[in-house]
């Protein structure tokens, strides 16, 4: 396994393509919510191109034989005003991998990559989005000492 780098312009291309299956999977779980949109990659292209852009942005890859084999962005942001963590969050809501097999291995290595990044800035706390389907990526996500803290709940209207 490489270890993780810090993410590129030149890596974005492959991050959406990891997210348009993320997206595809998660969708057949919850069809209106995780709807794709019908330019989900090309919206998704420009908004990683900005987040790389941002100083508040920690984003790492791991390389695979054939393009990136994962990649987890995390920004780092004040938490909101009615909670006193003791001091800025990192939050995490794109982390994707391209076999859900190596959650263990190089789901691990970017989480702690990432998480050392963030602590390195100032973060004190780490929040990470996750589908409550996802088995492998929570586990992980335990594994590495976090807690389920929120569930969404969703219905038609």
């Amino acid at each position: 396994m490489t270890a993780p780098r810090p993410a590129t312009l030149n890596d974005v291309v492959d991050m959406v393509a990891l997210s348009a299956t993320k997206r595809a999977a998660y969708a057949t779980v919850s069809p209106v919510f995780w709807r794709p949109a019908p330019d989900a990659d090309a919206k998704q292209d420009a908004w990683f191109r900005r987040l790389l852009g941002l100083d508040s942005t920690i984003a790492l890859v791991v390389d695979g034989a054939t393009g990136l084999d994962g990649f987890v962005i995390g920004l780092i942001h004040p938490a909101p005003p009615v909670y006193a963590p003791g001091g800025p969050v990192l939050s995490i809501d794109d982390f994707c991998l391209r076999d859900p097999v190596s959650w263990d291995s190089l789901g691990a290595a970017l989480l702690r990559g990432v998480r050392e990044a963030g602590r390195a800035r100032g973060a004190v706390l780490a929040i990470v989005v996750a589908g409550v389907h996802d088995g492998p990526k929570l586990g992980v996500l335990e594994r590495e000492g976090f807690t389920p803290t929120s569930k969404w709940f969703t219905a038609p209207i």
